[in-house]
């Protein structure tokens, strides 16, 4: 398992990738799925490609995976060559990575909204007045309290701190004794309340609505991505930004 970078660490990699996964992968260079790596080798790219591909066991002598979950460490970039509903779980993989691999609250709030627009053609996959509805509840509340509630937390953090990294363990966090106990609890507040895909009460209307959706889209809502991100992402706000002696106060 590949270890979780610091903040500006994290920036570095997304603007100079040491590893980078190709998800449609294809042997032959002159499709869109094997320009990206044909390119990269042939212009000198030195890091490590991870060809997606389940069809197959080598992608122009790389060796292919059958899935972004299947890698054995988290890329630093993705490039996503296929299209429709292949698309959409691509970018509901990369975005569950990221929140995982999020060294800072910033990335894990940009990582935790792209998971909600990239599930929301799911939630309307039958495009009846019904499956519409669901999909409207389910930006409505997702959204909704990210925007109103995670984003201003993540702005008084950083007016508190001065940075949005994650502490390097769950015991201290990242507030000091000089920031005011009504600020924490603020913050804390914000924090419980905006992280709706967690399906707390009584955020969690979202959740019977989305079932609408094909059973498989069903699962992935509530045992795969969204629900389980919802939780890391609570569970992570409250260890490594406030941290156990906060919480104990």
């Amino acid at each position: 398992m590949a270890s979780v970078p610091t903040g500006d660490a994290s920036l570095a990699r997304l603007l100079d990738p040491a590893s980078i996964a190709i998800v449609g992968a294809s042997d032959n260079p002159d499709k869109i799925g094997g320009r990206p790596i044909h390119y990269m080798r042939r212009h000198g790219y030195a890091g490590t490609l991870y060809p997606i591909n389940p069809q197959r066991a080598e992608v122009q002598g790389e060796r292919a995976w059958p899935s972004l979950a299947a890698l054995p460490a988290a890329p630093d970039l993705a490039i996503v060559a296929v299209a429709g509903e292949q698309a959409l779980r691509a970018v509901d993989d990369c975005a569950a990575l990221g929140v995982a691999f999020s060294a800072n609250f910033l990335t894990l709030y940009l990582f935790y909204e792209m998971l909600s627009l990239a599930t929301y053609p799911l939630v309307t996959h039958d495009q009846t007045p019904e499956a519409y509805a669901a999909g409207r509840k389910y930006l409505c509340y997702l959204l909704g309290t990210s925007i109103t509630c995670v984003l201003p937390a993540l702005v008084m953090v950083w007016v508190s701190t001065g940075s949005l990294d994650f502490a390097d363990n769950i015991r201290t966090g990242v507030f000091s004794g000089e920031v005011p106990s009504a600020v924490v609890m603020t913050i804390y507040a914000l924090c419980l309340c905006g992280f709706a895909k967690a399906a707390i009460m009584p955020f969690h209307g979202w959740l019977p609505a989305a079932m609408v959706a094909p059973t498989p889209v069903s699962a992935l809502l509530h045992a795969v991505a969204v629900v389980k991100v919802g939780v890391f992402s609570l569970s992570r706000v409250m260890l490594y930004l406030f941290g156990v002696e906060t919480m104990n106060r």
